[in-house]
């Protein structure tokens, strides 16, 4: 679908982007916005799609990405994302923006995702193989390791903070951590386990 309906080989054609709205509360999963559940805008998103999630909790399983697609909450973070695993299955960056992370224990893997101005306050798991990146991010009061970095996972964080947690971050042997102008402190046990100088 193209927005002035001509020919893609057209210089003057754009891909239609849509917003697709959820709403936990007046949303509706029949397959228009605003939806009511992440999992049923993110089916119907497609490349490019912004899904915009309005103020509320949203508590979810499994998200799969297939699209290249940006999951964004309202300015200031008042949206609450509940997952317990986040995948990415799409070779384009999965961009996760302005929202709070709350689950204990979530699971992340796949390749070029993205998180940006999210708060988190419970422990990520950065599963083998995956590259995740995370910009002007909050860690804080994670039981546990904010950021445990698993097998030959691969971590950028970028002018984020992690302070008090249990452990800011931990890698195993075969992980990759670069750390760019970020804050790394006042955790319990340590700041840093098995991540390089």
């Amino acid at each position: 679908e193209y927005a002035r309906a001509t020919d893609p080989s057209d210089s003057l054609s754009v891909p239609v982007v849509a917003m697709l709205e959820v709403d936990p509360v007046n949303g509706v999963d029949d397959g228009q916005s605003p939806f009511k559940t992440v999992r049923a805008a993110n089916i119907a998103a497609q490349a490019g799609d912004t899904i915009m999630l309005l103020p509320g909790d949203y508590v979810t399983g499994l998200i799969i990405f297939n699209s290249p697609v940006n999951l964004k909450g309202p300015s200031g973070q008042g949206a609450v994302l509940q997952p317990t695993f986040l995948e990415s299955k799409t070779p384009g960056t999965v961009v996760i923006s302005d929202l709070a992370v709350t689950t204990a224990g979530l699971q992340i893997t796949g390749q070029a995702l993205r998180f940006e101005r999210v708060a988190f306050n419970a422990n990520i798991d950065v599963n083998a193989g995956s590259s995740v990146g995370f910009v002007n991010s909050v860690f804080a009061n994670a039981s546990g390791d904010a950021l445990n970095v698993l097998g030959d996972a691969s971590v950028v964080l970028e002018n984020s903070t992690l302070t008090a947690n249990d452990v800011g971050i931990r890698a195993g042997a075969t992980g990759s951590v670069r750390i760019i102008n970020s804050i790394i402190s006042g955790n319990t046990t340590a700041d840093l386990v098995g991540v390089p100088l």
